[in-house]
């Protein structure tokens, strides 16, 4: 099977097309893998110096005991048996380390409950985030990205060498743009970045919960994306 995707542009006058291959061998099995997702939250004054493990287990946020905590007015971080929450002044990431629809609900739950209990915060992006893998067998072929620009085949410039493509690809749809970053990772697996990213400015409190609560929802469209580009299943 053979997915293109196109993006036109100018320069300098100079009208040219990108076109970009998935080239997928049938008999190849491959599965795809969700092995990370995150919440970040971009504002103008995170506190971390009020991120102590008392006052997460305090406020409902995160119960668990810290297995990892360290503590600065400028940065906090805090690691327990499910979750990892980095914050610094400007940016706070909460990251799980389980993938199942349960533990990225909590995820969800943690970060919406934040913003419901600092409303005062002037928040200015919300980055909903999956990374998803392609793995194949022992002796099989992972799909392979091939380049061209106006047609040209950029392979030949690169005459003499072993050349493996990623790409970027970018979609918007309200209410977010979506960044999805393609790379190789060793001979059997693609690694695909998603990042769902919202700009905050002027919304309320509410509407930033109703975002962040739709971190499930925009895990199955990343999911129905990988899908649709490889036509395989979930593992």
């Amino acid at each position: 099977m053979v997915c293109v995707f196109y993006e036109v542009g100018w320069g300098d006058n100079l009208k040219y097309a990108i076109g970009t291959h998935i080239l997928i061998i049938k008999e190849t099995n491959m599965e795809a893998k969700l092995i990370r997702a995150d919440v970040v939250i971009v504002a103008l004054a995170h506190n971390p110096s009020i991120m102590a493990p008392q006052w997460l287990k305090d406020k409902s946020l995160i119960v668990e005991e810290p297995t990892q905590f360290v503590h600065t007015p400028d940065f906090s971080l805090f690691e327990s048996e499910s979750f990892l929450l980095v914050v610094d002044n400007q940016r706070m990431q909460i990251t799980v380390k389980k993938q199942d629809n349960r533990s990225l609900e909590s995820l969800a739950n943690i970060a919406s409950n934040y913003v419901k209990l600092l409303p005062h915060i002037p928040y200015k992006a919300l980055g909903l985030n999956f990374i998803w893998t392609i793995e194949v067998g022992d002796g099989e072929k992972l799909p392979k990205i091939e380049l061209n620009i106006n047609k040209s085949d950029l392979m030949s410039v690169f005459e003499g060498h072993e050349v493996d493509c990623g790409g970027i690809i970018h979609a918007r749809k309200e209410p977010y743009m979506l960044k999805v970053v393609i790379e190789l990772q060793g001979r059997d697996a693609l690694v695909h970045n998603f990042n769902y990213n919202h700009e905050l400015e002027g919304m309320s409190v509410e509407d930033i919960v109703k975002l962040i609560n739709n971190f499930l929802t925009i895990k199955e469209d990343s999911s129905s994306i990988i899908k649709g580009l490889y036509s395989i299943g979930e593992k």
